[in-house]
């Protein structure tokens, strides 16, 4: 079975535990997800069934959507709930316009320090292992844009923001870096994943819901989850040459393409057959993900 299905992950379970899960239940042996949540964290995780699994790389780099609880007051050693509190504060603002100022301050580009608890990867060996050891290792930043970042509720010492932001973006830190700013400190107390590009919490299916009567209603078109990318349609010729690996030229696209841009590929049906790149010099579509040979009586 291939397809796109979007998951409400449960608190307490990290993503390989749903992908494990989702394994067993659909025995499918093929099953990736496109993003790790903080076993903390709830919300929409999307997964890979069967040869879309080759397309997961092309559904992290979409932009995600979060609703965070920040209890301010309260820092902890892993910018969440899950850690020991290191410190404490009675000096919370307790004005929402010096919160309000505040935040906006992150709205746009910012540069962010990966946590010392995260399974980013140092010198081959995850934070998270060198953190449990009490040590800290010096860490690249990353640049990071923050689209959005608006007040949901504020009830000392309790924040609640709704986020849209960029790929590899990390709320604890945004939590954390509000709490400095505030000059009282502060930690993630919840969060939760409302969006992976197009695909909300509305398209999700609950956990205990897999492999019940009717989950496949919950597969997601995958030109939809893909909807970011450009997509270019091919004739039938055209179609079986590029399911077999082979660049195509002597194409007239209806529309401008960049080179830099990762394309859909799909059939003059419509339906996907992959993942193409345009390459500008020679006005030629090279293949990059194939999903499938395609045959004519497809188009029929």
């Amino acid at each position: 079975m291939d397809g796109f299905l979007a998951v409400d992950k449960p608190r307490g379970w990290t993503s390989h535990d749903v992908v494990d899960r989702v394994r067993s239940i659909l025995s499918i042996k093929k099953v990736g997800h496109t993003g790790t949540l903080d076993l903390m964290a709830t919300g929409v995780l999307v997964l890979c069934l069967g040869r879309l699994t080759r397309l997961s790389s092309f559904l992290t780099v979409q932009d995600k959507g979060y609703h965070a609880k920040i209890w301010l007051g309260v820092s902890t050693n892993t910018l969440d709930s899950e850690g020991r509190v290191t410190a404490r504060s009675d000096r919370v603002p307790r004005d929402p316009e010096e919160i309000r100022k505040t935040i906006e301050g992150f709205v746009g580009q910012n540069r962010q320090t990966p946590p010392m608890f995260s399974a980013r990867k140092i010198s081959g060996r995850r934070l998270y292992r060198w953190a449990r050891e009490d040590k800290e290792i010096a860490r690249p930043s990353q640049i990071v844009n923050f689209y959005s970042i608006q007040i949901a509720q504020f009830d000392p010492p309790f924040l609640d923001l709704d986020v849209s932001c960029s790929k590899g973006t990390y709320i604890r830190v945004l939590a954390e870096d509000i709490g400095r700013e505030l000059r009282c400190g502060g930690h993630l107390a919840g969060l939760r994943r409302t969006g992976v590009g197009s695909i909300g919490l509305d398209q999700c299916i609950a956990m205990d819901k897999v492999g019940e009567e009717g989950w496949e209603h919950h597969l997601i078109d995958p030109n939809r989850a893909l909807g970011h990318l450009p997509l270019l349609r091919l004739a039938p010729e055209e179609a079986r040459r590029f399911t077999h690996g082979n660049s195509i030229s002597g194409l007239r696209p209806d529309m401008e393409l960049d080179a830099e841009r990762s394309i859909r590929v799909a059939d003059v049906e419509g339906r996907l057959l992959g993942i193409g790149k345009w390459q500008m010099e020679d006005l030629v579509l090279k293949p990059i993900r194939v999903l499938r040979p395609y045959k004519p009586e497809m188009a029929v």
